[in-house]
């Protein structure tokens, strides 16, 4: 796998690093190029990517409410959307919804 930070994005009145992964066939995934974007507190923030296995669109996974685990921080809530030719996330419809709750590791 391949890394490297691309352009900031600017969201709202916060400016997200993005960091580019490149995955190899050989690592099964949702997509080959992926972006992650990290807020000023290099927590996720979103994770786009193609989403290959139904219909080849651009998906936008917001992710937020973040707990903390055993000292790993982690968001709790994931919404995923279309992406628009903008790059920004189509908030209607949404694709998938993912609450998590009562965290730990073992």
């Amino acid at each position: 796998m391949q890394t490297v930070e691309i352009e900031p994005w600017r969201e709202g009145a916060e400016t997200w690093r993005v960091l580019r992964a490149l995955f190899p066939s050989t690592i099964a995934s949702h997509s080959t190029v992926q972006d992650f974007f990290f807020g000023e507190d290099l927590l996720l923030r979103r994770h786009d990517h193609n989403v290959a296995v139904a219909g080849a669109f651009d998906a936008a996974h917001l992710v937020f409410a973040n707990v903390e685990a055993d000292g790993v921080k982690l968001p709790t809530q994931r919404r995923a959307y279309t992406r628009g030719p903008d790059h920004r996330p189509a908030l209607d419809p949404l694709m998938v919804s993912i609450d998590i709750s009562e965290v730990r590791f073992e």
